[in-house]
């Protein structure tokens, strides 16, 4: 018998939460964005039309994910990050990623 484990199983479940932070930005195109100059979360919020609460709750996750780098209250997306996912580098990956989101909204029921 194969003994998984409570630990594993609570991490299997919760494996989604980082992806799902990912793709939410890279859907709203927030590589891109923070590419040229840091903004602040209200600035984003406003830019996007976003809640300013949401805004600040992914910006502040994918700074934690090292994604993004905070400082001062504002939030900039550092050049290796910015070479693979902002929409106008010509080395991006983000079609692939945008691919990966719309099968997340294909897999789900």
């Amino acid at each position: 018998m194969h003994d998984i484990g409570l630990q594993n199983v609570l991490s299997l479940a919760r494996n989604f939460m980082e992806s799902r932070i990912f793709l939410t930005a890279a859907e709203l195109d927030l590589f891109t964005l923070l590419t040229p100059l840091p903004l602040s979360a209200e600035e984003i919020a406003v830019q996007k039309k976003a809640n300013l609460r949401g805004a600040t709750v992914i910006l502040d996750a994918l700074a934690a994910m090292g994604l993004l780098i905070k400082n001062g209250g504002k939030y900039r997306c550092p050049p290796p990050v910015s070479a693979m996912l902002s929409s106008k580098s010509p080395e991006s990956v983000l079609p692939m990623v945008m691919h990966m989101a719309h099968l997340w909204r294909r897999w789900t029921i």
